[in-house]
């Protein structure tokens, strides 16, 4: 189970960047998040300083970080 679950995430892990420039082009997906973005930042004014790259990447590391945890590295 352990291993499938590693595999499932080293998936994403490799299609989380394609996926993500798909997403992130797409015009009705833009207008959503603008939508988010405002309400987001309405409410809690601190999702402005997010920074996505330094995001994405953090996430790209927790991910690294789970699949070598699930296969025991």
């Amino acid at each position: 189970m352990t291993l499938a679950v590693a595999g499932e995430v080293g998936n994403l892990v490799d299609r989380a960047p394609e996926k993500w420039n798909e997403w992130a082009s797409d015009p009705v997906l833009q207008a959503r998040a603008a939508r988010w973005r405002a309400d987001l930042s309405e409410r809690f004014p601190f999702v402005e300083r997010l920074d996505g790259e330094r995001l994405k990447a953090s996430l790209t590391v927790l991910g690294e970080a789970i699949v070598k945890r699930s296969v025991g590295s």
